[in-house]
């Protein structure tokens, strides 16, 4: 993992406390044969810390007022690491996002004047770059 990740985790979870699932930060992060993603402790940090993301910009309380807005920030990495994990494989991108790849390759090929818009999410995104060797700096937002 990148290297704050056990000590972003530790913050994370001290910061919701412990809910009915105890000490989620245990379960340890692995490919699920049978869905072709990760499980685990990485998972569950990812989507929490996106919902804590996305109840701060929906001007929502944050984690129960346990958390500063500010803190959200640091906390990002967590899903922004297992996005990049997930998303910029090329054998996951190659079976979940050929999609995108089809539709863009289409446009290219067509080669007609004009443009066009593509609607995605951060899953698009990060197969895109990581399937077209692309980077960019999102300032001010988290990566």
């Amino acid at each position: 993992p990148e290297p704050h990740f056990s000590e972003l985790l530790a913050k994370l979870y001290s910061t919701l406390g412990e809910g009915a699932a105890g000490n989620w930060t245990n379960t340890s992060c692995r490919l699920n044969p049978a869905s072709g993603y990760m499980d685990g402790s990485c998972s569950a940090a990812s989507d929490l810390t996106e919902r804590l993301l996305m109840e701060w910009g929906g001007g929502l309380t944050v984690a129960w007022d346990r958390m500063p807005p500010a803190a959200i920030a640091e906390l990002i990495a967590l899903h922004a690491w297992y996005r990049t994990i997930e998303d910029s494989v090329p054998a996951l991108v190659a079976k979940n996002q050929a999609s995108i790849f089809r539709a863009v390759r289409a446009v290219l090929a067509a080669g007609q004047p004009g443009t066009t818009v593509f609607a995605g999410h951060d899953t698009q995104l990060n197969a895109l770059a990581a399937g077209l060797d692309l980077t960019w700096t999102p300032s001010p937002f988290p990566v």
